[in-house]
């Protein structure tokens, strides 16, 4: 995937790799810019692209009190698509295959910037609104699992833990539909369907195997103490909160 680069993203990403270097994340500098980029996108649909097509093509948007959660629900919306797609496209990356502790390769490196700028961007919002705590560490969470990823270790875990945002594809409609007054329409008991399969499928069924994976792969490997708990603290909060929600 080709890196652009958005006005001043470039001398910023110089800034921040001597950073990254001494965290020990070496696959992180080349992917700084996708890094920035991404964070720059996610804020410009909140703070314009969202405020304007909302008022254009909903008639209740003018009526919501809280609009920010509206426009987290957009970008949120963007992210889970994005992310989804490319995780499915690099499931079988052969060199993820081959070694699940410490394969790397760049694509997926692209995919984790992705995911790194929207949990950052995320955690931000969440601390900003102070709404619920389980919100600020799902966020918390996965921004420091997917960053330590670039150290690189447990990429092939990143990618695939990454298909849990299938069911936010659905639960972001299911919000957007009880806002625009289709409570109980049939659109939204179709979606709410779709929303339980996708959440049971990818949350609980796939993702209790991906962490049954993970542990199975982690337990005797030798990682710094700062990334085992990170990586075992994260997946215990993750997949709590899956069962939970």
């Amino acid at each position: 995937m080709a890196t652009f680069a958005l006005p001043g993203v470039p001398a910023l990403s110089r800034a921040l790799t001597p950073i990254a270097l001494f965290a020990n994340l070496e696959k992180l500098p080349p992917h700084l810019p996708t890094l920035i980029n991404w964070f720059i996108i996610f804020t410009f649909v909140q703070l314009v692209v969202s405020p304007i097509l909302s008022s254009l093509v909903s008639t209740t948007y003018s009526t919501i009190t809280r609009k920010q959660k509206w426009h987290m629900h957009v970008v949120s919306q963007l992210h889970a698509f994005t992310v989804v797609l490319l995780a499915m496209r690099y499931l079988s990356v052969e060199d993820l295959q081959k070694d699940k502790l410490y394969g790397w390769d760049d694509r997926v490196g692209t995919l984790q910037a992705i995911a790194v700028a929207f949990f950052l961007w995320d955690t931000l919002n969440e601390l900003i609104l102070a709404d619920e705590l389980g919100f600020v560490l799902h966020g918390l969470a996965c921004l420091l699992i997917y960053t330590f990823a670039f150290s690189p270790y447990l990429c092939y875990f990143a990618t695939r833990s990454l298909l849990w945002e299938t069911s936010t594809i659905f639960l972001n409609i299911h919000w957007f539909l009880d806002k625009t007054k289709q409570t109980g329409s049939a659109f939204q008991l179709v979606n709410g369907i779709l929303l339980i399969i996708t959440f049971f499928c990818a949350r609980i069924v796939y993702g209790l195997w991906t962490s049954y994976e993970f542990w199975r792969v982690i337990m005797g490997a030798e990682l710094p103490f700062a990334f085992y708990l990170v990586f075992c603290t994260g997946n215990i909060l993750l997949t709590g909160l899956n069962l939970v929600w």
